[in-house]
């Protein structure tokens, strides 16, 4: 082959690597592109951009980088084994600019080939409107004990504005409004959001939607966080035991952790593979480590398994943690 085919060769294959490359990586993604709607000015918001890798080949993500710098995106896992999912968590601050935004977060690839996948934000900010605090943040709240926030809502421009109705997508997370007066075209509420007693333990990652009587922009979302722990917290609250080879055997350890002395007095564990040794049904200590055991069987996929926690605080309910892993 002459010198001159052998660069034509390596041209075409460079190109349709390049083509192959951008498809690829873009197929990887649930979506690439979020509209948070309306934020008051001032407020934050945040958006988990989700990518899994369904190749037989790791994938690396060498960067990540906003158009503004109103967006500051986060890769806490930049290499993805085959099959493994993880976000890219973009966090967009709404206090540096007003009107209509759209931003573009670029995701660079190095493996197994070259890519860039552009991801898109869309937000509308109004300045019309403030709200104090920005986020409700409940901070870290005992289990069954429930807890409660005030915040403060502020509109000035049109005096026929008002709130007619709070939504909560998650029933264990309430909200009422109370309009405390105003005055020089400005009217200001007053909005109590409650945690229920009955929230589950875990993270709390909520929304409140206000509802407005403007007609252009009704919506108004209000981000709740914090966090629910109980008696017993357990970690990982969802195990992921890795890409295991056929026939292949691996375990990792749950950690069990009180906040006074207790006993694991009952373990139960379900789903093919899996194995939990269970502790000594005598022995009270306030962190117990409880090795999880899986052996893959020949046929690739992704197994999961559920286990389940019993203990001698009788008020602290059943804890379930669900175990997955790749077969390769």
């Amino acid at each position: 082959m002459s010198r001159r085919t052998t660069l034509a060769v390596v041209l075409i294959l460079s190109a349709s690597a390049s083509g192959f490359g951008q498809d690829w990586a873009k197929k990887m993604f649930e979506t690439t592109s979020h509209d948070f709607g309306t934020l008051a000015q001032g407020e934050k918001a945040e958006y988990d951009f989700v990518v899994e890798n369904p190749y037989s080949e790791d994938v690396h993500i060498t960067s990540v980088h906003a158009s503004c710098g109103c967006a500051k995106p986060e890769v806490k896992r930049d290499t993805l084994r085959p099959h493994e999912k993880a976000a890219i968590t973009v966090k967009f601050d709404a206090a540096v600019f007003l009107g209509s935004k759209t931003v573009t977060i670029t995701v660079t690839f190095d493996r197994p080939f070259d890519a860039e996948v552009q991801l898109h934000l869309q937000a509308a900010v109004r300045g019309d409107t403030v709200v104090e605090p920005v986020v409700v943040n409940f901070g870290t709240v005992e289990e069954n004990c429930g807890a409660e926030k005030t915040l403060k809502v502020s509109h000035k421009g049109s005096k026929e504005w008002r709130i007619t109705a709070i939504r909560s997508a998650n029933p264990h997370l309430s909200a009422e409004v109370r309009e405390i007066g105003g005055s020089n075209g400005q009217i200001s509420y007053q909005v109590v959001v409650r945690l229920q007693k009955d929230f589950p333990n875990g993270r709390v990652c909520e929304h409140l939607i206000l509802v407005t009587n403007d007609s252009a922009s009704s919506d108004l979302p209000i981000p709740v966080e914090g966090l629910v722990a109980g008696a017993i917290v357990v970690s990982p609250e969802s195990m992921l035991l890795g890409v295991v080879e056929p026939g292949q055997k691996t375990t990792r350890e749950l950690v069990v952790r009180g906040k006074q002395p207790f006993c694991v007095t009952k373990i139960t564990c379900e789903g093919a593979g899996f194995t939990v040794a269970a502790p000594d049904k005598t022995v009270e200590k306030q962190l117990h480590l409880i090795p999880v055991t899986f052996v893959a069987p020949r046929e690739p996929g992704r197994a999961a398994g559920t286990i389940r926690l019993e203990t001698s605080l009788g008020t602290v309910s059943p804890v379930t943690v669900t175990a997955t892993v790749v077969l390769h």
